[in-house]
């Protein structure tokens, strides 16, 4: 039987990639190459929030780019995970991805792995 819920992940993915996205290059951390991977990205934001050993709560925004995980896949093979310190080109902007509180910089944006969500900071 079909898996309904994995399928309207990717339909959606495939929608807000045609329609509700904007042109980014993807740069991985260590890789010498000038030449970085397009694809097409939506913009959204995450908030985290900790606190620490005296009890101060600290809130950290991440500006997020949530892409079809397919693609990066096939570009950088199977087991690709982004790592801290890749960095993503917007606008001639630059992010990189982050840690927030110790959480890794990106996540699953659904339960079946068809979209990355990088957590960015701005750098440039």
């Amino acid at each position: 039987m079909a898996d309904l819920l994995k399928q309207g992940a990717e339909w959606l993915a495939g929608q807000l990639a045609s329609h509700a996205a904007q042109q980014c290059v993807y740069h991985q951390v260590g890789n010498q190459s000038a030449i970085g991977y397009e694809f097409s990205a939506t913009l959204s934001e995450t908030e985290f929030e900790f606190q620490d050993e005296a009890g101060y709560v600290t809130r950290f925004q991440t500006r997020d780019f949530v892409a079809p995980a397919a693609g990066f896949r096939t570009r950088f093979g199977p087991a690709f995970e982004p790592q801290d310190g890749d960095w993503i080109e917007d606008g001639g902007k630059k992010y990189e991805l982050v840690k927030a509180n110790g959480n890794q910089c990106f996540r699953f944006n659904d339960s079946h792995r068809v979209s990355y969500r990088f957590h960015t900071k701005r750098i440039a």
